[in-house]
């Protein structure tokens, strides 16, 4: 369609193009044609001829830059965009697309003046580019473990993007909120604290709060900081401060600030969470850590080496997954510390009995077409477990395997990740053989965390307590907001590893008060409390609104223990269990019930689901959901006496009705190692329920949300 001569310009100059930009807009309509059809090639093809007669015009420039970042060339786009506004310093277009470029080819430190003034200048008139740009930023922070900021910029976007756009970014969110691999702390919502004092701090304070709600976080904690100059003393610019730097990504500066807000701070638990947030960003940057490393070898015969592994006791072969687009493996291996059958009875292993996994090997075929060589990966920790695995695998593979030498001597191994040396103490990487139920794994797993808790980490020093131990630190009177900030980060680190710590437990231990409820009465509003706020909400004292918004923001964190607090106190009120969707809650229930290790009471909790489901549209559907979870727990103790007739009674009733369930039912039984009651094969399937069954409805899964239909409204993390 040809452009209108009679619109404004597209090189946005502010003119009609009939008086700007004509002579280029025949060739600039192929090129958006071009574009149109994803054909950028013949469309740079144009624009190459354009820039050689018009070499100097914004349009051409523009659409240039454009292709050349979606060509992931964007060096060359800078370096174009540089030379526009150097003529025309506040062309908006120009500085969007040139804070973009310079962002993809150096990152964020090196262009966060370019991406402020994109945002205050650009941010209206194109913001599908800056919502792109902050979208891209949050995507740095993460993977940098700068989470906080990497939150904030997600939030950013959400406020840029049109409305069409925006959906996608706010899913991205929950998924980020919802993320239990990052500590909880570091996936909630905070806000600026307000501040009073002079009418020359108050206008600057009103200013960095503006820098602040468009994005630039680095010149507004700066400004904070002006003001903290004069009135050094107030804890609240001294937060605001600690947020601003670590939204901008200074995890460094931010842990300093949120210190110095904690040491001013005449509220206990204030200074807590300060200290708390602290803490867990000094995670983030110490360099005092445990890598985990890949040793390569060069491999003569895959198939050798996989024989030759499968005839080692202390290696055991692993199944391996396919996912699409990455060649699949050989084969993978556990090296453990001991053989597995050392282990002694299963039903009576103990921690001290079950073997400890050393390393990983991934076993790679040669690729011909690629002239690519086997090889054999092996992934651990740095450190004396992961130089025995490699010692044992050189030792059974003999001349078979080569290490590959480093191109750099001096980093013999590049790191793909790493923990924090004071966590890595607590990990536990054991080796379960088969035959170990699942029930006695999760008891064997809680009494692991229990002695990492109660033992290792009591008497382990901490650099956030001066190098003392927190056995040390409970004799400190003056070290309790920081011993109490340690037992929140440790809870946290807890949670990462899927173990629902009760802080309780600690208080007495470490001679410290259990922290003080919030009042209920408060007229503060719930969408501005953070994580560590919420947990000291008395849940049973909640109206059945504030409730029922508490059960949606526990949903999605996550946080075992306070999750199971809220859902417990929410199936006491029914009115407020289904403003979230009963069946929601009672699949909620069951699962954290299972997770916590309270195993019967997840059972209990199925009991009075199936009497739910009865009185709903879809009964089979729910109801078969909620015996299969019934029969997946059960089936975990292969000791379980209800187990066996729960089998019978579920083949008696669904074989008929659900395809191919009879064999389903078996493979879960042998997987679990318990006897089948009946003969399952194929033909005995077949027989039973006949080749080709269907069931009227779609099956209920026990991960599958319950929502009524209609149209729902859009609640977003951290809002009420």
């Amino acid at each position: 369609m040809p452009f209108d001569v009679y619109q404004s310009c597209p090189c946005g100059s502010g003119k009609k193009l009939k008086f700007c930009c004509q002579a280029v807009a025949a060739d600039m309509e192929r090129v958006s044609k071009y574009r149109e059809n994803e054909q950028d090639r013949l469309a740079l093809q144009v624009l190459d001829g354009l820039e050689k007669s018009h070499a100097d015009n914004p349009w051409v420039i523009v659409s240039k830059a454009g292709l050349l970042l979606r060509d992931s060339q964007p060096l060359q786009a800078k370096q174009m965009l540089e030379r526009l506004l150097d003529g025309q310093p506040d062309h908006t277009l120009a500085i969007a697309l040139y804070a973009t470029a310079a962002f993809a080819a150096e990152g964020y430190q090196a262009s966060r003046r370019a991406i402020h003034r994109a945002l205050q200048l650009s941010s209206a008139a194109f913001p599908s580019v800056v919502g792109g740009l902050a979208m891209g930023i949050a995507d740095e922070m993460f993977n940098q473990r700068r989470y906080l900021a990497a939150r904030q910029y997600l939030v950013l976007a959400m406020r840029v993007f049109p409305d069409s756009a925006r959906q996608t970014v706010f899913q991205q969110l929950l998924e980020f909120d919802g993320d239990a691999n990052i500590s909880y702390p570091l996936r909630s919502a905070y806000h600026l604290a307000p501040y009073s004092g002079s009418d020359e701090t108050k206008r600057q304070v009103q200013q960095a709060r503006g820098l602040a709600g468009i994005g630039c976080w680095g010149p507004a904690a700066r400004v904070f900081a002006d003001v903290a100059d004069k009135d050094a003393q107030n804890d609240q610019l001294w937060r605001n401060i600690g947020l601003c730097r670590a939204w901008d990504g200074d995890n460094t500066g931010a842990a300093q600030a949120l210190r110095k807000a904690a040491e001013l701070s005449a509220d206990f638990q204030a200074g807590v969470e300060y200290e708390t947030l602290a803490q867990l960003l000094d995670e983030s940057i110490t360099t005092d850590r445990v890598d985990t490393i890949i040793v390569d070898h060069e491999v003569k015969s895959a198939s050798r080496l996989l024989s030759l592994l499968d005839d080692e006791p202390r290696a055991v072969r692993l199944e391996v997954a396919p996912e699409q687009g990455v060649p699949s493996a050989a084969g993978q291996f556990e090296l453990i510390d001991r053989p597995a059958d050392e282990a002694g009875d299963p039903k009576t292993a103990s921690l001290e009995s079950i073997p400890t996994v050393l390393g990983r090997v991934v076993v790679f075929d040669a690729i011909e077409n690629d002239d690519q060589s086997s090889h054999a990966y092996l992934v651990g920790f740095e450190g004396p477990s992961l130089d025995e695995a490699r010692k044992l695998l050189e030792s059974v593979a003999g001349d078979e395997v080569e290490r590959v030498k480093p191109d750099d001597e001096n980093e013999p191994n590049m790191p793909i990740d790493s923990v924090p040396t004071e966590m890595y103490r607590l990990l536990w990487r054991a080796h379960f053989s088969d035959d170990v139920s699942a029930v006695r794994r999760a008891t064997l797993i809680r009494e692991h965390w229990q002695k990492a808790v109660h033992n290792t980490w009591l008497k382990s020093p901490l650099s956030a307590l001066g190098g003392m131990t927190p056995e040390q630190a409970a004799e400190d009177a003056s070290l309790k907001r920081q011993l109490t900030a340690a037992v929140y980060a440790l809870d946290s680190y807890c949670e990462q590893h899927r173990h629902g710590l009760e802080v309780a437990e600690l208080w007495e231990p470490l001679k410290l008060k259990a922290p003080e409820p919030i009042d209920v009465e408060s007229d503060a509003a719930l969408h501005s409390f953070s994580a560590l706020q919420l947990h000291r909400l008395p849940v049973e004292q909640l109206s059945d609104d504030r409730l029922s918004y508490i059960l949606k923001r526990a949903l999605l964190q996550r946080h075992r223990v306070f999750l199971y607090r809220v859902l417990v106190e929410a199936m006491k009120r029914p009115q407020c269990a289904e403003k979230v969707g009963l069946a929601s809650v009672y699949d909620a229930l069951i699962t954290v019930c299972d997770e916590l290790n309270r195993r019967g009471e997840a059972l209990k909790w199925i009991e009075q689901a199936k009497e739910f489901a009865k009185t709903e549209e879809k009964p089979f559907e729910l109801i078969f959901g909620l015996q299969m979870r019934e029969l997946a727990i059960r089936t975990e103790d292969p000791d379980d006496p209800e187990t066996i007739p729960l089998v019978r009674q579920m083949l008696d009733y669904y074989g008929p009705k659900v395809p191919r369930f009879a064999e389903a039912i078996g493979n879960l039984l042998r997987s679990r190692g318990i006897d089948s009651p009946v003969e399952l094969s194929q033909s005995t399937m077949e027989s039973q329920i006949g080749v080709g069954a269907k069931t009227s409805g779609g099956l209920w899964t026990p991960n599958a949300e319950t929502e009524p239909e209609g149209e729902k409204k859009l609640w977003i993390p951290g809002d009420s």
